[in-house]
């Protein structure tokens, strides 16, 4: 779950800001190679525990194919920033 209390400041990035309930600058959130990972194990832990049946949301039953997603997006980064 992403905190609004600033502990992600620096691995996300919104450039763009609200102001009179209109989006200036570009309104995209954009992630570094880590943090995508690092959301892909939540997801994952989620999957987890719908898959165990331990939740019965089956809004849950699809974020086994978002972790795929997720994960290879994540290794795409590393590999363009050599990391």
């Amino acid at each position: 779950m992403l905190q609004v209390d600033g502990r992600h400041v620096g691995i996300l990035c919104t450039p763009g800001t609200v102001a009179g309930g209109k989006v200036l600058g570009d309104p995209t959130l954009k992630m570094d190679g880590p943090a995508v990972f690092k959301l892909a194990v939540g997801i994952q832990q989620i999957y987890v525990r719908y898959a165990r049946g331990q939740t019965k949301d089956a809004r849950f039953a699809s974020f086994e194919d978002r972790v795929v997603g997720l994960a290879e997006a994540a290794l795409e980064v590393a590999e363009r920033s050599r990391l």
